[in-house]
């Protein structure tokens, strides 16, 4: 729970009560809008409003030569014309070489979203299945993969509309009074985005607090 208490806040968690000069909201928009209904009832509500994309997200671990064309860089993304099951895929060993052992490949990919929600519907054994097809075909793989791990996250990928202008415009006035909104469903996405409004408003925050600002 969220409370206004004079010229600050005060915030209920597991522990308590505790007492805050300024709060950041960095939760996902149904929770943030359950801390904000009794404070801002329109903001409450536009934060429900916000639609989310659902997202299968699927790691693959292979033998580094059990590909015949894997994919150069950091991956790439398929468009809707092609048909396929997955969005894209991020080839995660080319960038994080460290995360996998020595001689193998681990390839991250992605099916459902806002194009194809409908694929969430299906097994797990269904996308496993259609995706180790996808991945026969487009890419080369041969035989089974050594590992996979398969995540749901039902609301992955909040949905830029013309909501998230009503919700900067509503929420301007409580930044004055100590209440600030930092999440990736108002701008930004990405987690490039979300690391840097992070540190430009931890930065803002402590130069008023110094009294520099």
């Amino acid at each position: 729970a969220l409370r206004r208490d004079g010229e600050g806040w005060r915030l209920r968690t597991r522990e308590g009560w505790t007492r805050a000069e300024r709060v950041v909201l960095a939760l996902p928009a149904d929770a943030a809008a359950e801390l904000l209904h009794p404070l801002a009832p329109e903001m409450a509500d536009i934060c429900r409003r916000i639609p989310y994309a659902p997202l299968a997200v699927v790691s693959t671990l292979l033998d580094g030569e059990a590909m015949d064309r894997p994919l150069p860089g950091y991956g790439a993304l398929h468009p809707s014309g092609e048909g396929a099951l997955t969005l894209g895929h991020l080839t995660v060993s080319n960038i994080y070489p460290h995360v996998c052992p020595a001689g193998t490949r681990l390839v991250t990919s992605f099916i459902g979203g806002r194009r194809h929600p409908e694929s969430l519907e299906s097994s797990d054994a269904a996308l496993l299945n259609g995706l180790n097809a996808e991945l026969e075909k487009l890419f080369g793989m041969r035989g089974k993969p050594l590992a996979q791990y398969l995540a749901r996250w039902p609301q992955a990928l909040p949905q830029g509309t013309g909501l998230q202008r009503r919700l900067r415009g509503a929420a301007a006035p409580w930044s004055g009074r100590g209440l600030h909104l930092c999440a990736n469903w108002l701008d930004g996405a990405s987690l490039p985005d979300c690391l840097g409004k992070g540190r430009r408003l931890a930065k803002q925050l402590a130069a008023r607090a110094s009294g520099f600002a």
